[in-house]
């Protein structure tokens, strides 16, 4: 099945069902058919060759989807460029992925490359792109395994690598959606940026025939407005915004018994505040494990899972991924290709509908992922005796300090549980004693002064003097990519053992 096919699916089941809102403008799925289609005419009159590489540059929007939908429709590969990055990255990611044509929101200008042609994207734009171009082009056959977009990887440790996606794998994630939840969960907010995981989501509700209520940003206080005003069901956010929608519904209650479901995902959650999220927001809870080579589905702890005999489950279980979730085959993996047993930790390695192609023009990257037939995740895990998947770190952020491996998410889990402690990173740097000494980042929260010996004195209680940070540094703020991932690189760079100082 093509990707626009599955939106026809929706379109189906009900064309006058409302497809998207956005603010107080509304699309139905008949309407938004029908735009689509004029698009990709327009697209294909205006000489642009099924197979191009094409590209929108825009905030979250009805138009930006509805471009994404028409050439797809017109058989051309999206290349998702996320409006949050800055223009130098963007401009260099479009050159490598070969962008053809880039549709530009007005503010989000970007100079052409060559042959590279820009077009604006807004209404009237559109209006007159159809009124010049659309005169009755056939519509492309595209084989399920065309690609149908080029994902860019988030770049934490370098630059982005482009993931191809084909249609096949979009149906997969598409129709496990369905196979998951089982039935139309009613109106999805598009919140996070389009260009990740969100917009597949989205597509995944359009299959259903769900509404699409699309916001600018992931702002806490526009999603809740959305959530009342429109009676959201459906949402995905990632942690850190999570922490601060529960913040802002401390001093500002509001209704939120629309939501059936709240996935989160694209970093780890912390156990603290899942469980305050649990008890704010109640059994709606749900967690997608995956990356952008196998997004969201290859484990899922679902709202069930979250609890044991009718309570708020236990730490162990909270802090895991889920289980399998049977879009794709999961397993644990050492360096020599063995398969490993249950309590064991390996890396995460999976296979199936959902993973990627492969990596654009960059084959020796390819190869080094999909060594022994399976897609290698660079996470470091284990499987317990019920099938639950416990990520313990990425392989690259394992630190080795004195002949001892150290888990940079169990060190950032031990701070978490100090109160004054708003966010943290752990990472290595070389060390001429311990070969990588552990170092952390840690942000307090407003108005807090922690100690960082008391800090210290806390986490070598917990987990002993090996893993306990040699230095701590307090920052205002951690940096992070758009989809709000920690980029350790910056922050090795940054604590250098030439720009050390000791706190």
């Amino acid at each position: 099945m093509q990707v626009i096919e599955l939106f026809d699916a929706g379109c189906a089941r009900n064309p006058e069902q409302i497809a998207f809102i956005e603010g107080d403008r509304s699309v139905s799925f008949a309407q938004a058919k029908r735009i689509t289609e004029q698009l990709a005419q327009a697209l294909l009159g205006a000489g642009i060759a099924p197979g191009s590489h094409v590209a929108v540059y825009a905030r979250n929007g009805i138009e930006p989807f509805l471009c994404v939908l028409a050439l797809l429709r017109a058989g051309m590969v999206w290349l998702p460029i996320n409006p949050l990055e800055g223009e130098a990255s963007n401009k260099r990611l479009l050159q490598r992925l070969d962008c053809t044509l880039l549709w530009a929101q007005p503010g989000f200008e970007i100079t052409a490359s060559e042959g590279q042609s820009v077009w604006k994207l807004d209404i009237s734009s559109l209006d007159e792109l159809v009124a010049l171009h659309a005169r009755g082009q056939t519509m492309p056959q595209v084989s399920d395994n065309a690609m149908a977009a080029i994902f860019a990887t988030g770049g934490t440790t370098g630059e982005p690598k482009g993931v191809m996606t084909s249609h096949a794998n979009f149906t997969a994630f598409c129709t496990h959606r369905e196979s998951a939840v089982e039935t139309s969960l009613g109106v999805f907010l598009a919140a996070a940026p389009m260009t990740h995981v969100t917009g597949r989501l989205a597509l995944a509700a359009l299959y259903w025939g769900d509404t699409v209520v699309v916001i600018p940003r992931a702002e806490p206080a526009l999603v809740l407005d959305a959530v009342e005003r429109y009676r959201v069901t459906d949402i995905f956010l990632p942690p850190t915004v999570i922490y601060r929608l529960m913040d802002l519904l401390d001093t500002q209650p509001r209704d939120l018994s629309s939501v059936k479901q709240l996935s989160y995902g694209a970093a780890p959650i912390l156990v603290s505040q899942l469980k305050r999220a649990l008890k704010l927001f109640g059994p709606v809870m749900t967690q997608g494990y995956g990356q952008t080579e196998a997004p969201m589905h290859m484990a899922r702890l679902s709202p069930e899972d979250h609890y044991q005999n009718g309570q708020i489950a236990d730490d162990k279980r909270l802090s895991s991924c889920g289980k399998a979730t049977g879009a794709a085959e999961l397993a644990i993996m050492d360096t020599q290709g063995k398969l490993l047993p249950a309590g064991e930790v390996g890396e995460v390695v999976v296979r199936g509908g959902i993973v990627m192609q492969g990596y654009y023009k960059n084959p020796e990257a390819t190869a080094a992922a999909s060594r022994f037939g399976w897609h290698h995740t660079g996470d470091l895990g284990w499987l317990d005796a019920e099938g639950f998947l416990h990520i313990v770190d990425r392989l690259k952020d394992m630190i080795i300090s004195g002949g001892f491996n150290v888990y940079a998410a169990e060190v950032e889990q031990a701070l978490m549980s100090n109160a004054d402690v708003q966010d943290c990173a752990v990472f290595g740097i070389p060390d001429p004693d311990w070969g990588e000494a552990v170092i952390a980042a840690v942000m307090p929260k407003a108005n807090i002064a922690i100690d960082t010996g008391l800090l210290k004195s806390q986490v070598k209680q917990q987990l002993g003097a090996i893993k306990t940070p040699k230095h701590i540094h307090l920052l205002d703020a951690l940096p992070r990519n758009p989809a709000g991932k920690v980029l350790k690189r910056v922050l090795r760079e940054r604590f250098q053992p030439s720009k050390e100082t000791s706190l």
